[in-house]
């Protein structure tokens, strides 16, 4: 079987065929960035993949920054698993917050998570902060008020929000947050982006 196949077997999460080739042909099964990638992102069996292979191949399995991003996107389960199985070899970057972030359900869980378990490798850079405030108005609040729980308001640029007023669709909560907790300045530019967004902006 090739490359594309175990990818295939990891990504469905088959342990028992997975097991099967390993007795039949063990010099076939390689352990690659790919497999892990799929087995992270794998849709069945709650993480079972993952966990036979860290069981499997222990420190063998390479935990890279596509690993980890592809169990964010997978949800907080998945992503949990990792940290509880491989903590120390999982680096926290910029993207995997942002992906984190823009999860569509998942996204405060997964925030939440990354804060309790390495809150002190995150820095909340702008690309970081406007992920948040461009996400859908009831998540965009509560990442924002994670944001300062964790870190303060020094977050807040005026690109911050910039991004949150063009973002605004159903509810001004998280631009009135930044407003009133911040000491960022309406600008002319603010106003025009308002005055431009097609829900009206008419808390600045």
């Amino acid at each position: 079987m090739d490359l594309i196949g175990i990818e295939a077997v990891a990504a469905h999460g088959m342990t028992e065929f997975m097991e099967f080739l390993l007795n039949r042909c063990p010099e076939k099964v390689q352990i690659t960035e790919p497999v892990v990638v799929a087995a992270a992102g794998n849709t069945y069996w709650d993480g079972q993949m993952l966990v036979f292979l860290f069981t499997r191949w222990g420190q063998e399995v390479k935990i890279t920054e596509k690993v980890v991003k592809q169990a964010a996107k997978s949800g907080i389960d998945r992503l949990k698993l990792l940290l509880d199985r491989r903590d120390w070899a999982v680096e926290i970057t910029e993207d995997i917050v942002i992906v984190a972030i823009e999860h569509r359900t998942d996204a405060c869980l997964l925030l939440e998570l990354l804060f309790a378990r390495r809150g002190s490798e995150i820095t909340i850079t702008e690309r970081i902060a406007k992920a948040a405030v461009c996400h859908e108005d009831y998540y965009a609040s509560d990442l924002a008020e994670m944001f300062f729980l964790h870190q303060g308001s020094e977050w807040v640029t005026e690109g911050v929000v910039e991004a949150c007023i063009e973002n605004i669709q159903y509810s001004t909560t998280t631009l009135e947050m930044l407003l009133t907790k911040t000491k960022v300045k309406v600008t002319r530019r603010m106003m025009q982006l308002g005055g431009e967004n097609e829900h009206r902006v008419d808390t600045l």
